[in-house]
């Protein structure tokens, strides 16, 4: 049998440059499994702040930084007897990603020239924008050193000298 021995520190023994190695790969790992369902909600609190109603909203987004990135929704808005419906259309999650088509109160489709369908565009594009800007805004978040010392120690995570996690 061999038996080896090696040093584990709590993250606030570690030096400067492994707390920051601890935590670029903590947020490695990180899924955030509430983003959609937040986002969602949010959006759907903004549509209604609009006396919006909505109908099937859906959420899709990829944020990466990347081409053909953003966020986009789908479902049915109405205001003032004007139906927005949005089906997504392609590969790519960002904002004019979507189909719009209009109708009027009597299911008969309209031009988006309409005032209140321009406003529902208008809308529509302002909600993907924001959201765009929230969803980014949490992905890039990163705790401080003295919150990531409170989440390891609430959580009894210890590191190796260089920052690498190791909890057994």
């Amino acid at each position: 049998m061999k038996t080896i021995s090696i040093n584990l520190y709590k993250f606030s023994e570690l030096s400067e440059e492994a707390k920051q190695t601890a935590i670029q790969k903590y947020y490695e790992s990180e899924e955030y499994p509430f983003l959609e369902d937040d986002l969602t909600e949010n959006c759907c609190e903004l549509l209604r702040e609009k006396d919006i109603d909505i109908n099937n909203i859906n959420l899709f987004y990829s944020l990466s930084y990347s081409q053909g990135d953003g966020l986009c929704f789908t479902g049915e808005l109405k205001k003032d007897g004007i139906t927005l419906n949005l089906t997504h259309n392609g590969h790519y999650y960002y904002a004019k990603s979507v189909n719009m088509e209009y109708y009027d109160a009597d299911g008969e489709e309209i031009e988006e020239e309409n005032e209140t369908a321009q406003e529902l565009k208008s809308i529509y594009f302002d909600i993907c924008d924001k959201l765009e800007k929230e969803g980014y805004s949490i992905l890039e978040y990163r705790m401080n050193n003295e919150e990531m010392s409170e989440l390891c120690e609430a959580n009894d995570y210890y590191f190796l000298e260089n920052g690498t996690m190791r909890n057994y």
